[in-house]
């Protein structure tokens, strides 16, 4: 017997596609781009254009937007690479799946130096 991927999952997903920056625990100066294809409290599926190996630590970042009943959020992820996906042959992007915790946080700097250097 087989356990459906959905059913071993302790937090519900829901599919939001959305801009990440990604801070890698390696590389603390640099700022890889991406995104996120779905999210729930214990971790994301995020596509770039480069992997990282099962257990890199990482710190996402993810902004989502602002309507009438909520102001813009961002929101942190602290997780490790859980799970590689195979390459889609249609895409050039890597995907893998982040386990963690996910939160919301306040400060908005690194996404408005992210836009004025031009990088979304």
């Amino acid at each position: 017997m087989t356990t459906n991927l959905s059913e071993r999952r302790s937090k519900p997903r829901f599919q939001l596609t959305i801009p990440v920056l990604i801070r890698w625990a390696d590389e603390s100066d640099q700022v890889q781009v991406g995104y996120c294809r779905n999210i729930s409290l214990s971790g994301m599926l995020l596509f770039t254009n480069i992997s990282r190996p099962l257990g890199a630590a990482a710190e996402i970042e993810l902004i989502l937007k602002e309507h009438a009943a909520r102001r813009k959020t961002r929101i942190l992820c602290h997780g490790t690479v859980a799970r590689l996906h195979d390459q889609d042959l249609e895409s050039p992007l890597e995907a893998f799946a982040i386990a963690g915790r996910v939160e919301e946080s306040s400060a908005l700097e690194n996404w408005e130096a992210a836009i004025a250097t031009g990088r979304f």
